[in-house]
């Protein structure tokens, strides 16, 4: 099973969300979103760890993540993904 985890709890990060706790290949693991009140409507949503930012999300073992913010935050996410040295599928739109 693959573990999944989702940045950006906006429209398209909770979609992702739903899709990936209806998947029998996918068990999603964790969501993160700067703004405390997505992260934690998602949270109790998919009965899932909320994180408030994206470091500290990342030292679970994720092997899919799925980002959705902002494209000036983009640049920091994806630098902080390869300092951590973890290989993940960025969805980003």
């Amino acid at each position: 099973m693959l573990r999944a985890a989702v940045i950006g709890m906006g429209p398209i990060g909770n979609n992702h969300a739903t899709a990936y706790k209806n998947c029998k290949q996918a068990e999603l693991i964790a969501v993160c979103d700067i703004r405390k009140d997505r992260a934690d409507s998602s949270k109790a949503k998919y009965n899932v760890p909320a994180y408030y930012n994206a470091e500290d999300m990342l030292k679970r073992r994720n092997r899919i993540l799925s980002v959705f913010q902002p494209e000036d935050s983009n640049t920091v996410q994806i630098t902080t993904f390869l300092q951590c040295k973890r290989l993940m599928q960025d969805a980003m739109y």
